[in-house]
C-alpha cells in the first residue's frame, strides 16, 4: 500500500441535506449495541485550527471516515454509508482552535455517487492519537444493515493554512481508494510510510495507522 495526496469530491465541497441536527444525539450511543470505530494516527494534536480564511465555504475541513459499501459494487454510490468524524467550515464562520473532540460525528447516506444526507449522530473520545466514535444501532434503521460481510474504506482529510487538501485511504491499489472486507478481528493496518514526509506538510493528524471496528450484536 502507498500513502498518497487524495482529494476526493465528497470532501472538497459537498452538498448536505442534514435530517439530524449535528449537536443532537436522538439515541444516547452508550446503549448497546453499538458499532464502534477506532481510527489511530500518526499524531494528534490537542487542538487544530478551523474556519481558516482559505478553506472553501460549506468545505469538509477535517474528516476520519469509515465507507460501508452497502451494495457491494466497490465504489461510493447511492445507499452506501458514511460513518465519521467532521468538522465543516460554514459561511461566516470565524477562524480559531478547536479540540477534535469537538468536531461533529455523524451518519450520512449516499444520495448519490458525490452528495450525502446526514441521518443521525454519535459521539467521540479521542485519547492520545485515537479516535473513537460510536453509534447505537438503534439510532437508525439502516445500521441494522451493517455486519461482518460488508466491505469498507477508510479515508481523512485536512487542510493547511493555504487551503490545500489533503488526505490519507485505507486500502489503496494503484494509487486508488479501493474496499476491504471487514476482517475477523475487526482490525486494520495501513502502510507505516509517512505522508508527511512525502506531501513535506505536516499532517500526521491524518495519517492513518491502524482502524478498529467493533459491531456489537443483540
Amino acid at each position: 500500500m502507498i500513502k498518497f495526496q487524495i482529494v476526493l469530491v465528497l470532501c472538497l465541497t459537498i452538498l448536505i441535506y442534514s435530517c439530524a441536527d449535528d449537536n443532537d444525539d436522538p439515541v444516547n450511543s452508550e446503549i448497546s449495541p453499538v458499532i464502534s470505530v477506532k481510527f489511530t494516527l500518526k499524531n494528534l494534536p490537542e487542538l487544530l485550527p478551523v474556519n481558516m480564511p482559505n478553506t472553501g465555504d460549506n468545505s469538509v475541513e477535517y474528516s476520519w471516515n469509515v465507507l460501508f459499501d452497502m451494495d457491494d459494487n466497490n465504489v461510493r454510490s447511492t445507499g452506501d454509508l458514511v460513518f465519521g468524524l467532521r468538522h465543516i467550515k460554514w459561511p461566516d464562520s470565524q477562524p480559531n482552535q478547536s479540540k477534535i473532540s469537538d468536531f461533529d460525528v455523524v451518519l450520512s447516506e449516499h444520495t448519490s455517487d458525490t452528495s450525502t444526507m446526514v441521518l443521525t449522530n454519535g459521539s467521540v473520545e479521542v485519547v492520545a492519537n485515537t479516535i473513537l466514535i460510536k453509534i447505537a444501532i438503534a439510532s437508525s434503521p439502516v445500521l441494522k444493515n451493517i455486519d461482518s460481510t460488508i466491505k469498507v474504506q477508510f479515508s481523512s482529510i485536512g487542510h493547511d493554512s493555504n487551503g490545500q487538501i489533503y488526505g490519507d485511504a485505507y486500502p489503496v491499489d494503484n494509487s486508488v481508494a479501493t474496499f476491504i472486507s471487514i476482517l475477523p478481528n475487526g482490525l486494520f493496518v495501513d502502510d507505516p510510510s509517512d505522508i508527511s514526509e512525502l506531501v513535506g506538510v505536516d499532517v500526521r493528524y491524518i495519517d492513518l495507522q491502524t482502524m478498529e471496528i467493533i459491531i456489537e450484536q443483540n
